[in-house]
């Protein structure tokens, strides 16, 4: 996904259908810009995804950051609320092995 000058990818993608229960159990890394830019999980509880930002990457990440809270916030179609990040939620639903990263929105 391309934000700005920004191409986010996922890579080594990883989902355990037995421990999703209310949200998608996951864990891969993000990639900004070809290289590898922090880890993604979420254990499949209900809670939102954790990013952790690679060290080396900390103040790339404080400029992503500021450049997606220029982007509108996207409402989640049947929800009353709206997001400022929606990552791995409808990632798995066409195949656990390769996300479908037109689902995924970074905002």
């Amino acid at each position: 996904m391309i934000a700005g000058n920004y191409l986010f990818e996922l890579k080594k993608f990883e989902y355990v259908e037995s421990l999703s229960e209310e949200t998608n159990c996951f864990s891969a890394v993000l990639f900004v810009n070809g290289r590898a830019f922090a880890d993604c999980r979420n254990s499949g509880q209900g809670e939102m995804t954790h990013i952790r930002v690679y060290p080396e990457h900390r103040e790339l990440g404080r400029i992503i950051e500021a450049f997606l809270k220029t982007q509108p916030k996207i409402k989640p179609e049947g929800y009353d609320f709206a997001m400022s990040v929606l990552v791995g939620q409808g990632t798995v639903t066409q195949s656990p092995h390769k996300p479908d990263m037109s689902k995924i929105r970074f905002i």
